[in-house]
């Protein structure tokens, strides 16, 4: 019978030296932050469009809609006052 030994071969560096955790820290949050801004700017003028539109609408909910429903902030003159 002939016995056949298995060769192990040691184990070799990686072939991309390991980084430090904050150098991969790092790099991630610059790639996400282009991907954003690379998203950003294929759609500007919808970015604009929500970035006006949404403080508007926010300040006429509060000095149109609440004050209707009686929910105006200082006892205005709709609902009733504390």
């Amino acid at each position: 019978m002939t016995a056949t030994s298995a060769t192990v071969a040691a184990p070799r560096r990686a072939l991309v030296e390991l980084r430090p955790a904050r150098v991969a820290y790092r790099q991630a949050f610059v790639a996400l932050l282009q991907r954003d801004v690379h998203v950003l700017f294929k759609s500007f003028g919808l970015f604009v469009v929500r970035a006006v539109m949404q403080p508007l609408l926010l300040m006429f909910v509060f000095t149109y809609v609440f004050p209707k429903i009686g929910q105006g902030v200082g006892g205005g003159e709709g609902g009733e006052a504390a």
